[in-house]
Parts: structure tokens; C-alpha cells; sequence
């Protein structure tokens, strides 16, 4: 029933609600559900903060270069024209970038909100998000963090996915579209599909060269010992 909605209840809910009603448990797997949708909203809060800064540098440092090029470069090149000396090169290229952006800024306001909409609309796309996600990844700052929280939604969800009794290749399965990251959800695939091939699964991991060793190390440990969820956790 709760499958007939995926609008409401995401497919990972479905399937740990399977398994619980497979075996007899569905009590405890709300309980894992009620912690993993706690565990999401700590996640999304410590992004926020982490974001915040970095969002409002990057924001201010924007505005200021447009100004400057606007407004403050066109009356010093007057200035300087009067003078007559000869300016360096990389002078007289900020100068012409500055006085295109004066007398043209209607047009380059508009092709910056174009461009926007155009990039919004291809995301849209299967290979614009797989492009743009691999972009995100690469990012200084915000990369990291983007890794990081779809790394952490890897882990916690296969881990509550196995510890409720879910079969392994259907929770990769799973895996695939609650990682918040196309890119790392087509290593996923190519994960999945080695696992099926009789690859193990930290060697399935490591071949795609998006976990970092310390993942995959620790999965290593857990398929060795038998506690891979806990490894997971």
C-alpha cells in the first residue's frame, strides 16, 4: 500500500516495511525508521551551518567584483585616459571589461539570468544532473561536504537496510536513489553489478575510485568479520 505513493513514502521506507513484515518485526523497523529520518535532519542542519559562511563570502565577493567593474573601474579609465601615460596590458584589459559591463549591463544582466534558467532546464535531463553532480563533487569547499553527505547516506542507510533483513543486491538497489549524487549513484550500479558478478564488495568499491580507503577499508573489515553493519555504522 505504502508503495502505491512514492510521492509520500520514499522506496528505502518501503522496503525496510517489506522486511519488517516479512519478519514479524515491523515495531522495531519504525523504530530504525523514526531514528533514520532523525538522522536526516541532523545531517541537513550540519550542512546548513557548514554552508552558511562559505555561501555568504562567495555571495559578497560576487557582488563586490560586479560593482567594481560596473560602477568604479569606468570613472578611474576616464581618469586615466586624461592622463595620457601608457597603462600595462592587464590594466587596459580591466578597464575594457569594465566599461563593456557599464554600457552593456542590461544585456549581461539578462544573459546571466538566461543562462541560469537554460542550466536549470538541462539539469533536468539524466545526463545534465550526471554532469552537474560530478561537477558538485569537484567543488573547493562545497565538494567535500557534498561527498561527505552522500557517503554518510550510503553508509546509514545500508546499514539499516541489512540490519532489518533486507536482501543485499535489492538494498544497492535501494542505495542507488538515496544518495543524493547521481555520479556516486552510477558507482553504485557499477557496484552493484560487480557484486552480482561474484566481486566482493569492498573490491567493488575500490574499483569505482569514489569511496575513499577509509570506506572501504572499514567495509573490508566488516565483510571479514561478518558485522558488516556495524562496520557500516
Amino acid at each position: 500500500a505504502m508503495a502505491r505513493y512514492p510521492g509520500i513514502f520514499p522506496e528505502i521506507y518501503v522496503a525496510l516495511v517489506r522486511a519488517g513484515e516479512a519478519s514479524g518485526h515491523l515495531d522495531v523497523i519504525f523504530a530504525d525508521l523514526v531514528a533514520s529520518i532523525e538522522w536526516q535532519q541532523n545531517i541537513v542542519s550540519e550542512v546548513r551551518q557548514a554552508s552558511i559562511y562559505p555561501a555568504i563570502l562567495m555571495t559578497a565577493l560576487g557582488g563586490l567584483v560586479t560593482l567594481l567593474f560596473t560602477f568604479v573601474l569606468p570613472r578611474f579609465a576616464g581618469v586615466l585616459a586624461k592622463t595620457g601615460a601608457p597603462m600595462p596590458l592587464p590594466t587596459r584589459i580591466v578597464l575594457s571589461i569594465g566599461g563593456f559591463m557599464a554600457a552593456y549591463w542590461p544585456y549581461v544582466f539578462s544573459g546571466a539570468i538566461a543562462a541560469v534558467v537554460g542550466v536549470r532546464i538541462w539539469v533536468r535531463t539524466s545526463g545534465g544532473r550526471m554532469a552537474m553532480d560530478r561537477f558538485k563533487l569537484m567543488l573547493p569547499i562545497f565538494g567535500g561536504i557534498i561527498r561527505k553527505v552522500a557517503l554518510s547516506r550510503f553508509a546509514h542507510n545500508l546499514e539499516t537496510l541489512l540490519r532489518s533483513g533486507v536482501e543485499f543486491v535489492y538494498a544497492l538497489t535501494v542505495l542507488e536513489r538515496v544518495v543524493g549524487n547521481a555520479y556516486i549513484a552510477k558507482a553504485l550500479s557499477q557496484v552493484r553489478a560487480q557484486v552480482v558478478g561474484g566481486t566482493g564488495f569492498s573490491d567493488a568499491l575500490r574499483t569505482t575510485r569514489q569511496f575513499p580507503p577509509l570506506v572501504v577499508r572499514m567495509v573490508a573489515n566488516g565483510e571479514m568479520s561478518g558485522k558488516l553493519p556495524d562496520s557500516l555504522g
